[in-house]
C-alpha cells in the first residue's frame, strides 16, 4: 500500500493553522517515548493551545485511565484535561454503557480498564492472576479442568486489552466465553507487539490470547 506523504514547510504550516481548529495527537511514539518527551513536542502543542486550537490526545494504550493520561501529559508539559483524552480503557467502558449493557464482562485486562468500568457501573470478572495449578500441569489435566469448570452464566461479553497476568487459564476461559456467538467480543487494540525501546520484545494481546 502506497503512502501519501506531505513535507511540512512554513507556508503549509500557516495554511494548516488557518484551516484546522481541532488537532488530534497520538501519544506513545509521537509525543513521548516512555517517560521521555519527543524534543519540541510540548512546545508545539502549547503553541497550538495559545492560538486557540482544541487539542485531543488519542491512544490505544489500554493500561491507563483518562486521569492517568492527564497526569502524565501535565507532568511532561502538555496541556490536558479529562475532556481532551480519548483512550481505549474509557472508550470500551463507555461503549458498553451506551448500549445499556447488562450482565458481566470477562476481563482479560488490567486495573486501569477495571477502574474505567467501575466508574460507569460495568460488572466484570477475571481481573488479576489466574494460573494453572500444580494439579493441572498436563494436557489431560487441563481437559479435566475444562469439564469441571462451570462458566459464569452472567458473563456475556469478553473484553481483551493489555494484561500483565495473562495465563493459559485466562485464555481458556476467555475462549470459552467468546465461543458463544451471542456474547460480545471487544478488543482495545490489535497490536502484535507493544512499541518499546530496547531489546526486550513485549507481545501484544492477540499474539498471546489465541483467539482469531
Amino acid at each position: 500500500m502506497s503512502k501519501l506523504i506531505h513535507q511540512i514547510n512554513k507556508g503549509l504550516a500557516h495554511e494548516i493553522m488557518k484551516k484546522i481548529d481541532n488537532f488530534l495527537f497520538d501519544c506513545d511514539g509521537v509525543l513521548w517515548h516512555g517517560s521521555q518527551v519527543i524534543p519540541g513536542a510540548p512546545e508545539a502543542v502549547q503553541k497550538l493551545k495559545r492560538l486557540g486550537k482544541k487539542i485531543y490526545y488519542v491512544t490505544n494504550n489500554s493500561s491507563k485511565t483518562r486521569l492517568q493520561i492527564v497526569e502524565k501529559c501535565q507532568k511532561l508539559g502538555f496541556p490536558a484535561d479529562m475532556e481532551s483524552i480519548v483512550c481505549t480503557a474509557h472508550a470500551t467502558a463507555q461503549y458498553l454503557k451506551s448500549m445499556n449493557f447488562e450482565g458481566k464482562v470477562y476481563l482479560v485486562g488490567n486495573s486501569s480498564m477495571a477502574a474505567e468500568m467501575d466508574a460507569l457501573g460495568i460488572k466484570y470478572v477475571g481481573l488479576g492472576a489466574d494460573h494453572v495449578s500444580d494439579d493441572h500441569g498436563g494436557l489431560d489435566d487441563i481437559v479435566k479442568f475444562q469439564s469441571d469448570w462451570k462458566p459464569d452464566p452472567e458473563v456475556n461479553c469478553v473484553v481483551v486489552g493489555f494484561d500483565p497476568h495473562h495465563s493459559y487459564m485466562k485464555m481458556l476461559k476467555a475462549a470459552t466465553y467468546a465461543k458463544n456467538r451471542n456474547n460480545l467480543f471487544l478488543a482495545t487494540n490489535e497490536d502484535p507487539f507493544l512499541p518499546t525501546k530496547g531489546e526486550v520484545c513485549v507481545p501484544g494481546m492477540f499474539m498471546s490470547l489465541g483467539i482469531q
